[in-house]
């Protein structure tokens, strides 16, 4: 009976022995999968936030030369809109200010003249004037103007130059065939400060590559060129 109760509880000793060993071997495999699953959930996240800065940057990159280039480009479509109309009424362009700038601030002293220097050698009556080129999409209800400060530059030019500038306006459609076409002197500008909308209809030209000269030399010679070589 004393044995059958020793053999028992060794028995008994040998089974929790067991279930001890058993839980300590379970142990190690349950805390590397938690920490497994937990690594793996945390890459894409990672991935997410690596990939978000990249688009914005990418964008504003584009963006921002197309604007600068989209506006040198119209200045200089209008420009050659202009030098065809002066080639077709046989006028000289003497010089022609392209306004090339470096990114550091370098240029030419000429860039700070109007855009063209133009010669109407016809006949005995020899013409002389700077024309200096804009073109606008559209005008405010302010009408059209120069900046101040160019406006201030180009009547010491055309005092220390003693030639007249005219200003070559393209209004609508696109700069290379704007849908109307203004000859406009600097003195208008100068007294007036801008032009009114309702007042541009006196300084519009119409086709300009059979006009121009013409009208240039008789409707401006007595009251723009008069003056312009004292």
């Amino acid at each position: 009976m004393k044995m059958n109760v020793v053999l028992m509880i060794i028995g008994g000793l040998i089974f929790a022995v067991g279930v001890a060993m058993t839980f300590t071997k379970a142990a190690p495999e349950d805390a590397v999968n938690p920490s497994s699953t937990e690594v793996s959930s945390e890459k894409p996240a990672m991935a997410e936030v690596s990939a978000k800065p990249s688009q914005p940057q990418a964008e504003s990159t584009q963006s921002e030369p197309q604007t600068k280039d989209d506006s040198k480009s119209k200045g200089n479509d209008f420009e050659d809109y202009v030098a065809n109309i002066l080639k077709a009424n046989s006028i000289t362009i003497k010089e022609w200010n392209k306004g090339t700038v470096t990114y550091e601030g370098a240029f030419g002293e000429n860039a700070l003249n109007p855009d063209m220097f133009a010669v109407d050698k016809e006949t005995k009556l020899e013409l002389e004037y700077w024309i200096e080129c804009k073109f606008r999409s559209y005008l405010t209800s302010e009408g059209f103007k120069l900046d101040e400060k160019q406006l201030e530059r180009y009547q010491r030019i055309q005092k220390s130059s003693k030639r007249k500038i005219l200003i070559a306006l393209g209004l609508g459609g696109e700069a290379s065939s704007p849908e109307r076409f203004f000859i406009i002197p600097l003195d208008s500008l100068v007294e007036n400060k801008h032009i009114q909308k309702q007042n541009l209809a006196d300084y519009q030209l119409y086709n300009p590559k059979k006009n121009l000269k013409e009208h240039v030399r008789n409707h401006f010679f007595k009251e723009v060129f008069k003056n312009s070589k004292k």
